[in-house]
C-alpha cells in the first residue's frame, strides 16, 4: 500500500477526469505517475515543461520519500511574478507529488512564465524608454530574453573583487600615471619583462585591475549580462575554470606578438572575451538589442559578437594603439573552445528566441 509522504496516511485511488492518481484524504495531497500530470492539469504541468522553464529552480533533496519506490525526491521551486508552488519529483520514477491544489498552480505558473516569454521573444514586450536611453549613451547590447534560474555567485564575487581592487587602486594612489610606474610591472604584464622570466604571476594578476572608471564598468557590464548565463550553464566549477583559461590564454596571445613591449597590459577582457565566446557556443539563437545611431534593432548574438570579433582583428592589424586586441581575440577563442568542450559534457539544450 502506497502512503503519504506527507504524513504516512494511506492513500486511496482516485479517479479525476479519467486519470488514476493517488490521494491522501488527510493532507489532500497527491501522488501522480509519469505522463498523467499533463492530462490532469494541461501541458505545463509535464515535467519536462516546468523543470527545464526559467521559471524553476531545484531547492535540493527533500525528506520525502516516493510513495511508489521510496527513493529520495527532490523539491523544485516553480515561480513567476508572485505566485509560487513547490513540487516534488522523484529521480527515480518520474513521479510527482503535489500538495493540495499545487496541480492547479502549477499549470497556471508555467503557462504564464511561457506566454511572457514568448512575448519577450517575440519583441511584443519591449525594453522601456530607461533602457533606450543607457544604450543611447552606452552602445551596449542587452539581451531580448535570457533569464538564468540559478543566482551567478561566481559572476557576484568576480564583480565584487574587481570594483574592490579598483578602489584599493584609486585610493592608494589616486594618479593613474604615477600608480602605473609605482606598481605595474609587479602586478601588470610587461612583455619585454615576462619573456626575461620577470613577474610571471602578471600573466594572472593583470586581469584584475584596470586603467580607469570606464574601463572597469565596461569590463563589468560584459561580464554581468553574458557570464550570468554562462555559469548558470556549466556550473561554477566549469565556469572558473573557463574563465581563468580565457584569461591566461589572453595575456599570453598578447604577450606572443609584443614580446619586446614595454607597456604594460591591465584589464579582465580577455577573461571576459572568453565569457562572450564562450555565450555564442552555449546560446547561439538568443538575440540582443542593440543600439545603431539612434535604432534600436533586435540581432541574433552571433551577428554581434561575430562583427566584434572581427572588429578586434581588423584593428590589430591596422596598428591600432592603446587597446590589447590580441588579448580579447586569444580569450574570446579559447572560451568558446572551452564552453564546446564544456557543452559535450552536459545535457545541454540550447535556448530558442523567437
Amino acid at each position: 500500500m502506497r502512503r503519504c509522504p506527507r504524513c504516512t496516511y494511506p492513500l486511496m485511488l482516485f479517479v479525476h477526469e479519467g486519470e488514476e492518481l493517488d490521494h491522501c484524504r488527510r493532507c489532500g495531497g497527491n501522488f501522480i505517475d509519469p505522463g498523467e500530470a499533463a492530462r490532469l492539469f494541461g501541458g505545463h504541468a509535464h515535467p519536462d515543461a516546468w523543470r527545464e522553464s526559467f521559471a524553476a529552480r531545484s531547492i535540493g533533496p527533500t525528506e520525502l520519500k516516493c510513495p511508489k519506490d521510496r527513493s529520495p525526491m527532490e523539491a523544485f521551486e516553480v515561480e513567476f511574478e508572485k505566485e509560487k508552488v513547490e513540487v516534488d519529483l522523484c529521480a527515480k520514477c518520474a513521479g510527482l507529488w503535489l500538495d493540495g491544489r499545487e496541480g492547479f498552480a502549477l499549470q497556471r505558473i508555467v503557462s504564464n512564465a511561457t506566454s511572457h516569454a514568448e512575448a519577450r521573444e517575440s519583441g511584443a514586450i519591449k525594453p522601456g524608454v530607461a533602457s533606450y536611453v543607457f544604450q543611447i549613451f552606452t552602445g551596449f547590447p542587452i539581451e531580448v530574453w535570457n533569464p538564468v534560474k540559478r543566482t551567478p555567485v561566481v559572476v557576484y564575487t568576480l564583480l565584487a573583487m574587481l570594483v574592490a581592487i579598483f578602489m584599493a587602486q584609486v585610493t592608494l594612489m589616486p594618479n593613474e600615471e604615477a600608480w602605473i610606474a609605482q606598481y605595474g610591472g609587479f602586478f601588470f604584464l610587461v612583455p619585454s619583462e615576462f619573456i626575461r622570466g620577470e613577474h610571471l604571476w602578471t600573466v594572472i594578476t593583470c586581469a584584475f585591475f584596470h586603467a580607469g572608471f570606464m574601463h572597469l564598468a565596461g569590463n563589468a557590464y560584459f561580464l554581468w549580462i553574458f557570464g550570468d548565463n554562462v555559469e548558470d550553464e556549466l556550473g561554477p566549477v566549469r565556469f572558473i575554470t573557463l574563465y581563468v583559461i580565457s584569461m591566461i590564454s589572453g595575456s599570453l596571445l598578447h604577450f606572443a606578438f609584443n614580446a619586446n613591449s614595454d607597456i604594460p597590459m591591465l584589464g579582465a577582457s580577455g577573461a571576459i572575451a572568453g565569457v562572450m565566446g564562450a555565450y555564442l557556443v552555449l546560446f547561439p539563437r538568443v538575440k540582443l538589442y542593440v543600439m545603431i545611431v539612434v535604432f534600436r534593432l533586435r540581432l541574433g548574438v552571433y551577428w554581434y559578437l561575430g562583427f566584434w570579433i572581427v572588429y578586434q582583428l581588423v584593428m590589430f592589424a591596422s596598428g591600432g594603439e592603446g587597446v590589447a586586441w590580441l588579448a580579447h581575440a586569444g580569450g574570446f577563442f579559447a572560451g568558446a573552445i572551452c564552453a564546446w568542450i564544456f557543452k559535450g559534457a552536459t545535457d545541454h539544450e540550447t535556448k530558442v528566441a523567437v
